[in-house]
Formats: C-alpha cells, sequence, structure tokens
C-alpha cells in the first residue's frame, strides 16, 4: 500500500525532489506517519518549496462515492472563493456553504444581517445549497455548530471539504480534529497556494471518511502572481479596521499599488476601505496621482514588487457610477473592498490579472 503525506495528502516518493510527496528515503523507512519535505518546510519553518502538479483538480473521487459537501468560502474574498459552478458537480441537498473568516469583519456587521445578504448573493448566482452558515475557524462555538450541522445532514456518509485554495479549509478541519484528539495541526496549514495536493482521509468512528480536498486554484486569482512573503503583508489575519475617507471630485485613492481609484465626478462622498491593516491607502488629488504613483510605488506603496508587478499584467481601466439609493463595494478580488456611499462616477486601474468587481455592499 502506497503511503501518504500526512501534511498535503501526496503519494510519498523518493526519486524526483521537484514533484509532490517527495520524501528523503531514509525518513521513509521510519515507521508511523510521517510528512513530505514541502510540508515539513512548511510546517516548521513556514517556507514553501515549489512543486510540479501533475494533476488536474477534479471531483472525480467525489462523484465515485458520493457524501456530504463542506464547501469553505473566504468571507473576505467573497467574489475569488465562490465555486460558481458547484451545482454542476454536486446535488444541491449534499451542500452546505461555509463561510468562514467572519472574525475579520465581527466588530462591523451583524451576523443575521450577513445571513441575509449571502442568501442574496447566492440567489443571485443560482447557487443552491442546503444549509448556509458564517463561521470563525478560531472560534470553538462555531467549529462546534459546524460539527453539529454535518451531523445533522451527514447519514453515515463521507464528508468532504471542498474550496478554493486558502479559504481556511484545512485550519476548520485541524480545529476539528483539535476537538476530538489529541493530534493539533494535523494538516499542513501555510499562507500559500495549494497546501494540501492531494485528498487527505481521516477516519470517522462510525465508518465513513472526513475528506480534506486540493484548493482549487482559479487562473484569475491574484494570489498566483505575487510571493508568499507578500501574501502575508497583504492578507489579513486579524480583524479590519475600516478606514474612513470623505473625498471630493478630482480625488484619488491609492490600494497599496495594486490600484487606484479615480474620482471623477459627483458630489463629496464616503469611501470606506477593508483592507489589512498595514497596507497602505494614500489619498491625493487626481492630477498628482500618475507622477505619486511613478515616485513611490516602491517605498510609500510598497505592494506589489517590482518583479510582481510583471506578472500581474499590463494596466486596465474600469468605469463605474454610483447613486444615492444604492451604497456599493468596488471588490479588488483577494485583496478587500471599498464601500461607497454618495454620488458620482469613478474610474478604477488595476493589473489585468486582477478582478474588479461592483456589487451591492455587504456592510
Amino acid at each position: 500500500m502506497k503511503r501518504k503525506c500526512i501534511g498535503c495528502g501526496a503519494i510519498l516518493q523518493t526519486i524526483d525532489s521537484e514533484k509532490i510527496g517527495y520524501i528523503d528515503e531514509e525518513i521513509l523507512k521510519r515507521d508511523g506517519q510521517v510528512y513530505c519535505k514541502r510540508c515539513f518546510r512548511l510546517k516548521h519553518y513556514n517556507q514553501n518549496i515549489d512543486v510540479k502538479l501533475d494533476h488536474n483538480n477534479d471531483f472525480s473521487e467525489i462523484k465515485e462515492k458520493p457524501g456530504l459537501i463542506v464547501n469553505i468560502i473566504d468571507l473576505f474574498n467573497l467574489d475569488g472563493a465562490i465555486i460558481p459552478n458547484i451545482n454542476n458537480f454536486f446535488d444541491s441537498d449534499n451542500i452546505i456553504l461555509v463561510f468562514n473568516k467572519f472574525d475579520l469583519y465581527s466588530k462591523s456587521i451583524n451576523r443575521n444581517k450577513l445571513r441575509v445578504y449571502l442568501q442574496e448573493y447566492c440567489d443571485e448566482k443560482q447557487i443552491k445549497y442546503k444549509d448556509l452558515m458564517i463561521i470563525s475557524s478560531f472560534k470553538k462555538n462555531d467549529i462546534i455548530d459546524l460539527i453539529n450541522k454535518i451531523g445533522k445532514y451527514r447519514n453515515n456518509q463521507n464528508v468532504y471539504f471542498v474550496g478554493i485554495t486558502n479559504v481556511g479549509k484545512s485550519s476548520i478541519i485541524n480545529q476539528i480534529l483539535s476537538i476530538f484528539t489529541n493530534n493539533k495541526d494535523l494538516i499542513t496549514v501555510s499562507n500559500t497556494i495549494n497546501t494540501t495536493l492531494g485528498n487527505i482521509y481521516i477516519p470517522l468512528e462510525d465508518g465513513g471518511y472526513l475528506v480534506d480536498t486540493p484548493g482549487i486554484i482559479k487562473e484569475d486569482s491574484l494570489h498566483n502572481y505575487i510571493s508568499k512573503d507578500t501574501l502575508d503583508n497583504i492578507v489579513p489575519k486579524k480583524i479590519v479596521n475600516p478606514k474612513s475617507y470623505q473625498l471630493n471630485p478630482k480625488q484619488t485613492l491609492f490600494i497599496g499599488g495594486f490600484a487606484r481609484i479615480d474620482f471623477l465626478e459627483g458630489e463629496k462622498s464616503s469611501f470606506v476601505t477593508y483592507f489589512k491593516n498595514e497596507l497602505v491607502i494614500h489619498r491625493t488629488k487626481l492630477e498628482n496621482a500618475d507622477s505619486f504613483y511613478q515616485q513611490h510605488f516602491q517605498d510609500i506603496l510598497k505592494y506589489p514588487l517590482k518583479d510582481e508587478i510583471k506578472l500581474l499584467g499590463d494596466k486596465k481601466n474600469y468605469h463605474f457610477s454610483f447613486t444615492k439609493d444604492s451604497k456599493i463595494d468596488i471588490v479588488i478580488s483577494g485583496l478587500g473592498h471599498v464601500a461607497i456611499t454618495g454620488v458620482g462616477k469613478i474610474k478604477v486601474t488595476t493589473f489585468s490579472n486582477i478582478n474588479i468587481i461592483k456589487r451591492k455592499a455587504m456592510i
């Protein structure tokens, strides 16, 4: 029987250090459960090793043995973390949508109001499901509620955790395991793409398995084009403190060096930013915006780094309007969003590999 890495689920091998599951031959000879070289580095040193994935992420194994689907979604990266065609793969009666990272918003949003918003959001996206939950993987009571919900709908079947990369899926499973076992942080967790590389099967007492599946990589994700160090500096891990700006027309907001929002015309309006607290938000006059960027994209604005800018692609413009009747969010996918209240027109400039989305305001 082939042995698998306890951290990422990859089949262990000693031949090619550039492929998934590589492990030193001497370590593989040891009895018991072991980590591949990549997971060992991630777990103990938080260092990632690039590997060549030799498979496409699909749901073929799940289709062979259906079960309860627990779809973990990053609330802070809502639009980038949705699997829009999930109903093409699974029956809606077998899907629980679990919106994680509520703790990033908990001081500024009511959970019940958010639930209504998410129900309307899913209706608009034509996503059908059995139930919907809002949780924080760091809150034990939330994890217990999730366990109870799984018990309610499972019907003695396997439980499959699915989601886009970096939504907190493995962290949630580790929290579940910590409640029932002494094994904490069994599954590799790191702020990097594709932490889990193969299905990890965890046996359940009454039969069946809890299965951690590999994160789905979205080609249009900002996270694919920047380094782990940059990710650590732009992805929030603690409560996000909103920053409020009253902008007049002909003013500009820089969101680090990732995007700029030009307020072209309208009335004085409110712009409230929701990004990692340390990410630089800089306001300036529109007439000075070009020269400011050229002089300061590497120091004041800081991120993305110069090498990452090349990967993010050419500049691209988006135009949006807003009225007093409809508070909107301008989402910089993978980074955060800006809530706008007022009247006017804006131009958002960013890189071609960053998605900009206009939606009804979440907060």
